[in-house]
């Protein structure tokens, strides 16, 4: 067994100049508005919106499936958590950035997976992991390989799923933080696009993954919350504010996913009681 452990990654990393920016990059930045510090955004949505802090969100969402899943060796176990901490530290290289949910091309992916890789293995100053050990720069390069560029099939679709169940959490807590009541109207707006954009790009996802049984669970679990998700009382001009040229296809992909929601829980009450 190697003496280093997952979580090892995330404290190299935070030490070098990239994790430093990590801790400085805003996820869900689209919907942060203006004057609003990175520091009030993680007070309002917690850890998933700190670049360098979602990579530790992501490891303890690993954990938990693990948890609920009996098809897991502990070889494969550990290759997940790793991906868990290490898998968006690219973006925090030279010339990185977090884009947006759904809007990364193809090529984008690529090279983000090839930077993550050859700067995982780098031994220097340019690498993310250089206080580590050779061996643990490798483990970290197959994990890169199998989980988060898909060479392995079973562990890229458990991580994708553990990804989208992460985001949705998200979701549920901008929900949560709306019937709490949020005075800025502003910041209001932006949870509100969130939770609608949210449910509308990664409820398609996770009913895409639904024949994963812990998937499967976990959207009845949430049934109440998805569907005050899909209930936002959002106009055009919200989407249109948040997204340009993407606002039309979501504002249909929103009405849209409510329908699927609804045809898959119908299906899924039918099976039950059959």
């Amino acid at each position: 067994m190697p003496e280093h452990q997952p979580l090892d990654y995330y404290h190299a990393f935070r030490q070098t100049r990239f994790g430093k920016r990590a801790n400085e990059m805003a996820r869900w930045w689209i919907y942060l508005p203006e004057g609003v510090s990175l520091d009030q955004w993680q007070d309002v949505l917690g850890a998933d919106v700190n670049n360098l802090e979602h990579g530790r969100l992501v490891y303890g969402m690993t954990k938990w499936y693990i948890a609920q899943s009996t098809d897991i060796s502990p070889d494969e176990q550990r290759q997940l958590l790793i991906a868990a901490i290490i898998h968006d530290h690219a973006e925090a290289l030279d010339g990185g950035e977090d884009l947006p949910s759904g809007t990364k091309t193809p090529q984008q992916r690529l090279d983000e997976m090839c930077a993550l890789a050859e700067a995982a293995s780098d031994a220097t100053d340019s690498g993310l992991y250089p206080s580590m050990s050779d061996e643990a720069r490798a483990e970290a390069v197959e994990s890169v390989i199998d989980v988060v560029a898909g060479n392995n099939k079973k562990l890229s679709d458990i991580f994708q799923a553990i990804e989208q169940l992460t985001h949705i959490r998200t979701v549920f807590i901008a929900l949560d933080r709306l019937d709490a009541g949020i005075p800025d109207p502003e910041v209001r707006n932006g949870l509100e696009t969130l939770v609608a954009s949210g449910v509308t790009i990664t409820g398609k996802k996770l009913l895409e993954m639904a024949d994963d049984p812990i998937v499967k669970e976990s959207l009845l679990a949430s049934r109440e919350r998805i569907n005050q998700s899909l209930e936002q009382p959002l106009q055009s001009t919200d989407w249109q504010k948040h997204f340009g040229d993407r606002a039309l296809a979501l504002q249909i992909g929103y009405r849209v996913r409510k329908v699927q929601w609804n045809e898959w829980l119908e299906s899924v009450d039918q099976t039950q009681s059959a």
